[in-house]
């Protein structure tokens, strides 16, 4: 019953709906500001989110509080380690709630392929062709592996190097980064002992040797 203005309700706009990056680089980092606008009156609250690895709103990667009458802008990082190299455009969704309105905001980027630099694997884009090319010459082709280059240029475009431990030497790196990507079968081992029985007092340190072998006429 006090004399009052009344207000309208709070009303929410975004700008733009489609965010677009342009074109980004592996391990890089950058960031993009988002601003919020309130195009009625009182007072806006909510919570900003993301779905994607290459895009955070806070330190600990947690939904982002926000509270405003007229506008805000709020800061939105882009994660250089967690982008991956493609021919298509890599993208993510911005996610935003509040008592004014629900927007999903879409971003998109460009991540160019950095193509293999040397050797006989120069110009290769992808795993598919590198491995094509390590074919036709694989003794040249093992010493890139066997150097780390190609782990190397792996970690470049942001992907996972298919092999787990330290790299064969030789054509055997080869035949090692074949095997990883199902590209070959792996050579059938068996042990000379399947079962071990030992006996012995507390404290007593007990040896005994098991023998791996293979009768095919490759590297394990």
């Amino acid at each position: 019953r006090l004399p009052s203005v009344s207000l309208s309700p709070a009303k929410l706009d975004v700008q733009p709906k489609l965010i677009n990056l342009g074109t980004l680089k592996v391990g890089q980092d950058s960031q993009l500001e988002l601003t919020l606008e309130n195009q009625g009156s009182r007072l806006i609250f909510g919570s900003l989110s993301t779905n994607c690895a290459w895009l955070t709103v806070t330190e600990t990667d947690d939904a982002k509080l926000f509270q405003f009458r007229d506008s805000t802008a709020i800061t939105v990082q882009v994660k250089g380690q967690h982008l991956r190299a493609g021919n298509k455009p890599i993208d993510g969704d911005l996610f935003i709630e509040s008592n004014a309105g629900t927007f999903k905001l879409k971003v998109v980027a460009n991540v160019p392929i950095q193509a293999f630099p040397e050797g006989c694997l120069a110009g290769a884009r992808s795993p598919r062709e590198l491995a094509a090319k390590a074919l036709k010459d694989s003794r040249q082709a093992g010493a890139l592996f066997e150097s780390g280059a190609v782990e190397r240029w792996y970690m470049a475009n942001g992907w996972t190097y298919p092999v787990q431990g330290p790299a064969s030497n030789g054509m055997a790196a080869v035949q090692q980064f074949f095997e990883a990507l199902g590209l070959a079968k792996p050579p059938k081992v068996f042990i000379t002992e399947p079962r071990l029985q030992l006996k012995g007092a507390p404290g007593d340190r007990l040896i005994r040797q098991i023998q791996v072998r293979s009768e095919e006429p490759r590297p394990v």
